[in-house]
């Protein structure tokens, strides 16, 4: 596929295992899924690998998945998505943590095609970004080699 990961964090194994199988059917090659019942092993998954997307399970027996969000801004380029159903939602929480979607169990392989590409293309977009950035700062450009003199006071 892209070379992007993909981080599935639940602590039911089955669940986690069938999700993963899932992606691996929609073909995200075995090696761009990371797959993980722990929370410490995500978080320092997600401190040493480009992740593009994070799926977690809205409810983990220690944690909430809710609460685990708040702890994915080690990688701000990933997209995070809470696995639930639609009972389990809870609006207060989305809109408090860093949650980018909800991905409505059973899941459906047509949501999880959905959030897979777009999560590579904000992952593609902000990559190309760092590299402009990363560009301008090795030539010393700013906006004023952009924007006419007229424009720069």
């Amino acid at each position: 596929m892209t070379n992007e990961l993909i981080l599935v964090l639940d602590s039911n194994e089955a669940a986690r295992q069938e999700l993963c199988d899932l992606i691996l059917g929609i073909g995200v090659p075995e090696e761009e899924i990371l797959c993980t019942g722990d929370i410490e092993k995500a978080l320092e998954e997600l401190h040493k690998n480009e992740v593009c997307l994070v799926i977690v399970e809205a409810t983990m027996p220690f944690k909430e998945g809710y609460s685990i969000c708040s702890l994915m801004d080690i990688n701000p380029k990933a997209q995070v998505v809470i696995k639930a159903y639609v009972e389990e939602l809870g609006p207060i929480y989305t809109a408090a943590v860093k949650v980018h979607g909800i991905l409505e169990k059973p899941v459906r392989e047509k949501n999880l095609k959905f959030f897979i590409n777009k999560s590579i293309q904000i992952s593609t977009i902000c990559r190309n970004l760092d590299s402009i950035l990363e560009k301008m700062k090795f030539r010393n450009l700013g906006c004023e080699d952009f924007c006419p003199n007229t424009l720069i006071k």
